[in-house]
């Protein structure tokens, strides 16, 4: 299977545990966003652009969620106090990832995301991919 090439068995379990209210929310938007796998993490996109990149730490039992300045406002800052930089980055238990991605923050994201990298051919190149699938 091509996933253990990425993660281990046990780890990737629990991020399917842990991120099953996500897949449910991709799959209710008709893949307006997106789950990537990659080594070791994966992204998550929003119409084609790159919304945050998520790992595992099975040390620490922490996720490490990348996400740019731009795309996250203040309200979101305050609650989960991210080391700033460029990337703000959140370390959160599994406790803390259904409220940081709530259908209200990822919406907030996504119009932030729509402002700033908003590009048409992404657009257009994602509902070929989806139509596709």
């Amino acid at each position: 299977m091509i996933i253990k090439r990425y993660f281990s068995d046990n780890v990737f379990d629990s991020i399917k545990a842990d991120f099953g209210f996500l897949i449910d929310r991709i799959l209710q938007s008709g893949f307006e966003y997106d789950l990537q796998i990659r080594d070791n993490y994966f992204n998550l996109y929003y119409k084609g652009n790159s919304l945050g990149k998520i790992s595992f730490s099975s040390k620490t039992g922490l996720y490490n969620i990348r996400i740019h300045h731009k795309f996250i406002d203040q309200r979101i800052k305050e609650r989960f106090k991210p080391q700033e930089d460029t990337y703000l980055t959140f370390m959160l238990p599994k406790e803390q990832l259904h409220p940081l991605f709530s259908q209200s923050n990822l919406t907030s994201m996504s119009q932030k995301v729509k402002t700033v990298n908003f590009q048409e051919e992404v657009i257009f190149e994602q509902m070929i991919m989806t139509d596709n699938k």
